[in-house]
């Protein structure tokens, strides 16, 4: 059998991975029943989009947001720390979180 030698393309830059870091570190809260249970009660009671309706938007609530988030002392489980967001005011949140770590 022939012997097959491993090509090697010292102009070819290897791919360095970075380890990957866990952005929601807390992901054991949100695949509790309590937490799924308090989502669907919260997204019924209140629709709407909390930051859409501060500027006259009228868009549904679709992502159970923590004001302040869990990994920046939030309380998991008062409600009060919690708010109703469409999916892109929550990324827009998400995005200026992220900006501010570093």
């Amino acid at each position: 059998m022939p012997i097959i030698h491993k090509v090697t393309r010292p102009w070819i830059q290897s791919k360095t991975t970075k380890p990957k870091v866990d952005t929601n570190a807390n992901r054991d809260v949100y695949n509790t029943r309590r937490h799924q249970k308090e989502r669907a009660a919260y997204l019924k009671d209140n629709p709407l989009c909390a930051e859409c309706q501060k500027t006259g938007k009228v868009t549904p609530a679709t992502v159970f947001d923590h004001i302040t988030p869990i990994n920046q002392g939030g309380d998991k489980w008062d409600l009060s720390n919690k708010q109703g967001l469409c999916s892109s005011c929550h990324a827009r949140k998400r995005q200026s979180e992220r900006s501010r770590k570093f």
